[in-house]
């Protein structure tokens, strides 16, 4: 029974790992001697920390690593997010056929492309698509009586891994936003009817939030907008996206 369990978890942690960013934040933190943090596995794989807590957590869902809050030595302001590979993985998922990944710490970056008119062109071109996206989401978020940043608290409410939603404290990680612009951002969707706050019923100072009917109504209608536009975007943009790609110029 036990060996049947163990082939199973093996076959789960496949699938989550199958995905190759996941893979190499599990190789990462294999290599590493140390728990590690979310800036830190962010800046090692060049990408940005939102990106890489949202496979984190899918990483953890699965039971493959597990999540602690540590405070580093002098340091003040809210503890970080730390990971570890969970105990009892059996003897880990086999990744020895992954490129090395950059060492944990070091923030090593992808090596951009030489400059040059084309280079500087496409570049130009990148974030004109971008933003002309973000404009674009901020017109569909005030069709349905919303700020855009509260769309987005919404999309961080509704992918939480808790089952009663998350923290103040954990919303501001997943934004990137300081407690009290939080605070005031949770007031404001509140008073729209997006989120309700709810205290824990053993500790009454820690507050959840959690979408109400009418918030997970409008967040899905502004999802599936989304959706449907990235699914038109997806060719032009994983064009713009190779075009920077390592040999290009």
């Amino acid at each position: 029974m036990r060996a049947t369990l163990a082939l199973m978890d093996r076959s789960s942690y496949a699938d989550v790992l199958a995905q190759p960013t996941r893979a190499r934040l599990y190789a990462l933190m294999q290599a590493s001697s140390q728990p590690l943090d979310t800036v830190q596995l962010a800046g090692a794989l060049g990408l940005h920390p939102n990106g890489v807590r949202a496979h984190l957590e899918q990483m953890r869902a699965a039971g493959l690593i597990t999540r602690a809050r540590a405070r580093a030595p002098q340091q003040r302001g809210r503890p970080r997010d730390i990971w570890l590979i969970a105990p009892g993985v059996p003897d880990g998922p086999h990744i020895a056929e992954l490129p090395p990944p950059a060492r944990a710490g070091s923030a090593a970056l992808p090596a951009p492309p030489p400059g040059g008119d084309e280079a500087y062109r496409r570049l130009a071109v990148l974030r004109s698509s971008l933003r002309s996206y973000l404009a674009w989401a901020e017109d569909k978020a005030r069709e349905h009586g919303l700020t855009a940043a509260q769309f987005q608290l919404a999309l961080a409410v509704h992918v939480s891994a808790g089952e009663d939603g998350p923290t103040m404290t954990e919303l501001a990680d997943a934004l990137l936003l300081r407690h009290h612009s939080v605070v005031g951002l949770v007031d404001r969707a509140e008073e729209a009817g997006v989120v309700e706050r709810v205290r824990h019923p053993e500790q009454p100072s820690r507050v959840h939030v959690r979408l109400t009917d009418e918030g997970v109504a409008r967040f899905r209608m502004i999802a599936d907008q989304h959706l449907q536009e990235l699914a038109q975007l997806a060719p032009h943009m994983q064009a713009l996206w190779g075009a920077f790609a390592p040999g290009r110029y």
